[in-house]
């Protein structure tokens, strides 16, 4: 259902940020591993230049300091797990370089 909804999303030419990246909602682990499942499918099935990856640091109880995951969750933890999971440097540049800056440019 999950890859259904958002490659019906993704074939009307709308981007897909994932978001909040290494915020603890229910099993960490299990959500991550799903995650990390969808967005290797939704690559090779060609979505790659759509997807976005992003990580969200607003309150005090996000920092590290304060028991979150702080500010490198994203690239200390996350992109190492598409890593291993085969996820290639292009595809990872793209997901958090490239598409952000042709997305987010304005003008």
């Amino acid at each position: 259902m999950l890859i259904r909804t958002r490659s019906s999303t993704l074939d009307r030419g709308a981007n897909l940020e994932f978001d909040f990246l290494g915020h603890r909602f229910g099993s960490e682990e299990a959500a991550e591993a799903r995650l990390v499942e969808l967005i290797v499918e939704l690559l090779e099935r060609g979505y790659g230049g759509q997807l976005l990856l992003s990580q969200d640091v607003a309150h005090n109880s996000h920092l590290k300091a304060n028991g979150g995951f702080g500010y490198t969750y994203l690239q200390q933890h996350f992109l190492p797990t598409l890593r291993t999971a085969a996820v290639g440097e292009g595809e990872i540049a793209q997901m958090t370089i490239e598409n952000p800056r042709r997305i987010l440019t304005v003008g």
